[in-house]
């Protein structure tokens, strides 16, 4: 088959994913997508946490000028299928042999259709930077490319930085060692530095950039914010912190409550700096078996890819394919005591993986049978994903009575609403603007210095597994409690 029967599929694939019950794999996405729509607030808002400011101004302006369009999933849809057809590009480019073409056409098309049925926007930076380093190398390879500077798909790792830059930086960084260190190619050296000098620059002038005074502190607080809850220790250690540092205990379980300004910037430094104290004592066999356990426990259809991939790396390319393996596998526990390594992590390092072993090969020549059978398993594999996503509406709870049940709280005179649970149990709904609700742990720009709750009755709806567990949390409120289906509804009146 050739690439553009490749293409057609992957098109294709994308319009059924998009009549199906696909999702944000995390509660950022929506969040943001709530945040640049006006969703959240009843006001698209420039500014959306993550992703950098330049995007988030460009998303909000869209939803400004026409509100009807999904912007934010039609962004990263297209931008999936982007980085999918530069991929095949490169892999119709790299391989003569028919076989190593259509299993590497295979695995792009797994990653295309998987991770559009659960966007994630880091997951959607790193396809994005991986394909268009990828082609760039490719072209270079081949002498296919006059400058050295930029080209075309280069936008893809500009796209890329803008999602999210910290990914574009550690991709691009991470790909540079490797050339200089471990493929020893001077030429693919230089054309991986000119991207990344490039996103260097352009961090270090976003940081520079003079902002007004309420945006840059709710910049740091969140950036604070986040290096507290995304600390190894804390998330893969919290339970330690219950009796001894009871409020920090909350907080790692995403009890933040913005609007009654209980999370001060002081004391985030000190649980960071204490974390950070503490972080030594990470170091240990069960540290990272909860790390990799998290990780199976949610993912496995990447995790068969990953074996899948590694298993044929291996086959046919042993030598190259294990060096780089056993180095990010090395990378991994070292950085483990630094950064959360969250499920996106493996991913983006299986990303990194595919395309290095895509680009530096040296492929032999091999019998026919062992490439039907990566094809049969992997077209199992696929098929088998395809049809159990086609179902998972049956594991989508309905909103209906949510909806009813945030309707009486407002007509009872709760005019702030915070829920604390996963995003199943309202995926299928679609609210007016405002939304009704808050999310527990988030707070947008507007909301924050423009917009005064703090004389309202508040109702909290809280998963009846984290109520449980952080009863301590509403300790402060004059509260009565009502169990509703799987939430437990706290009523806080003024």
């Amino acid at each position: 088959m050739k690439k553009s029967y490749w293409s057609i599929l992957g098109a294709l694939a994308l319009i059924m994913i998009a009549f199906l019950p696909w999702r944000f794999q995390v509660n950022d996405d929506e969040l943001m997508m709530w945040l640049v729509s006006g969703a959240y607030t009843g006001k698209p808002e420039t500014y959306a946490v993550f992703i950098h400011p330049i995007l988030s101004f460009a998303l909000a302006k869209l939803y400004s000028l026409c509100p009807q369009i999904p912007w934010y999933p039609v962004f990263w849809f297209a931008l999936a299928y982007f980085a999918y057809f530069t991929l095949l590009q490169v892999i119709e480019r790299e391989f003569v042999a028919k076989r190593m073409k259509i299993v590497f056409f295979l695995f792009a098309f797994a990653i295309l259709i998987h991770f559009s049925f659960f966007l994630q926007f880091s997951i959607i930076a790193s396809l994005c930077v991986c394909a268009g380093l990828a082609n760039r190398i490719s072209k270079k390879k081949l002498h296919d490319h006059s400058g050295n500077y930029w080209m075309l798909s280069d936008i893809l790792i500009i796209v890329g930085f803008l999602i999210r830059p910290e990914v574009a930086i550690l991709l691009l960084a991470a790909s540079f060692l490797y050339f200089l260190i471990l493929s020893h190619q001077k030429a693919w050296m230089l054309a991986t530095l000119y991207p990344l000098i490039f996103v260097l620059l352009f961090q270090g002038i976003t940081f520079l950039w003079p902002k007004s005074e309420p945006l840059q502190d709710f910049i740091e607080h969140n950036q604070l914010r986040s290096q507290v809850f995304d600390h190894p220790f804390l998330q893969l250690e919290k339970d330690r912190f219950i009796n001894s540092e009871p409020e920090l205990y909350y907080f790692s379980n995403g009890l933040i409550d913005f609007s009654e300004n209980q999370l001060t910037q002081e004391k985030l430094i000190e649980w960071k700096q204490m974390l950070d104290d503490l972080r030594w004592e990470a170091l240990s066999f069960s540290f990272y078996q909860k790390s990799v356990e998290t990780f199976i426990q949610n993912e496995r259809f990447v995790l068969a890819l990953m074996g899948i991939f590694l298993l044929f790396t291996l086959f046919t390319n042993l030598k190259k394919g294990l060096k780089l393996f056993l180095v990010i596998l090395l990378g991994l526990i070292v950085l483990a005591p630094f950064y959360l390594i969250k499920i996106q992590i493996y991913i983006l390092l299986f990303l990194l993986f595919f395309t290095l072993m895509l680009l530096d090969r040296e492929d032999g020549v091999f019998q026919k049978w062992p490439f039907l059978i990566f094809q049969s398993i992997l077209s199992i594999v696929i098929i088998f994903h395809c049809y159990s996503f086609s179902l998972s509406h049956h594991n989508i709870s309905s909103g209906t009575e949510l909806q009813e049940k945030l309707n009486e709280l407002k007509r009872n005179g709760f005019d702030e609403i915070i829920i604390a649970g996963e995003n199943k149990y309202y995926l299928e709904l679609i609210f007016e603007s405002p939304l009704p609700f808050k999310i527990m742990g988030w707070a947008s720009l507007y909301e924050h210095f423009f917009l005064n709750t703090e004389n309202s009755d508040r109702a909290y709806l809280i998963d009846v597994n984290t109520y449980e567990s952080n009863l301590g949390y509403f300790k402060n409120c004059n509260y009565q409690v009502e169990e509703f289906n799987h939430f437990i509804i706290i009523k806080c009146p003024k």
